[in-house]
């Protein structure tokens, strides 16, 4: 889930750059027991990844009703969830990066068909205490996803 302010500034016709704040959360979280069976199981634990988000991107309109668009981001994690409390390292730190890219096509005036892929790498330094139950110094945690969808652009 991100929610975020936006400011595009074109460069003529064909072109612009956004620039973009706001928040970013991630959670990924796992139950105790196996759903079809009730076996427990491994003892991971859940995260939530939260934090301000700052990104940049570029958009390139050309062979008419066809845009490109690309946009890379960093976050600065202030939470990491159950990661990150005394049970597992509650020294854990970490910031994320993620990146995009979409092609659009526009079907009708304000109607476009879009489809684009995303990519998201947490990266974890986990200061384990001395004497920790758990010891790992480091970790990442990766997403990837796509998305087709229908949008009106005003």
């Amino acid at each position: 889930f991100r929610i975020s302010a936006a400011f595009r500034q074109p460069f003529g016709s064909v072109f612009s750059v956004e620039a973009v704040a706001g928040a970013s959360l991630q959670r990924f979280s796992i139950d105790p027991v196996a759903a079809n069976d009730g076996t427990p199981r491994p003892n991971i634990p859940s995260v939530a990844f939260t934090g301000p988000r700052g990104a940049i991107g570029v958009r390139l309109v050309k062979l008419g009703p066809v845009g490109v668009d690309a946009m890379g981001g960093f976050t600065f994690l202030v939470s990491t969830g159950e990661l990150g409390t005394d049970a597992y390292f509650k020294r854990a730190r970490g910031f994320g990066v993620d990146a995009g890219a979409g092609v659009s096509v526009e079907l009708v005036d304000n109607l476009q068909l879009r489809a684009s892929f995303d990519w998201t790498r947490y990266f974890l330094t986990l200061n384990p205490e001395e004497g920790a139950r758990f010891s790992a110094p480091s970790a990442a945690d990766q997403y990837l996803g796509g998305s087709v969808a229908l949008q009106w652009v005003m």
